[in-house]
């Protein structure tokens, strides 16, 4: 079951970025990120939504950007990992009322 209330909510999160002129699978990396207990490394973002390493790269960079993600370390492992932040929905209503400011 908890696998597919993560499930849903990843391709909701996917479905609502777009509306908002994002990529889904920006949205889909929020959702997973917010549907997990732990921080995950680019390489199980990428294996969890089926998708190359490549665009995850790029979307976690985008989304540390937005203040959206962290990076974190995980003792005695070399590789980067990241979780939600845990302001993320006042961040996102930010981002937004940015995004209109500019328009």
């Amino acid at each position: 079951m908890i696998d597919a209330v993560r499930q849903a909510l990843t391709q909701d999160f996917g479905l609502g970025y777009v509306k908002f002129g994002h990529s889904e699978l920006l949205g889909r990396v929020v959702g997973l990120l917010l549907g997990s207990v732990e921080a995950l490394s680019e390489e199980q973002i990428a294996a969890e939504l089926e998708v190359s390493k490549s665009p995850v790269n790029q979307i976690t960079r985008r989304l540390e950007e937005l203040n959206l993600v962290r990076r974190v370390r995980i003792k005695g492992d070399r590789k980067y990992y990241y979780s939600i932040t845990p302001h993320v929905f006042l961040q996102a209503g930010v981002n937004q009322y940015r995004l209109y400011e500019e328009t």
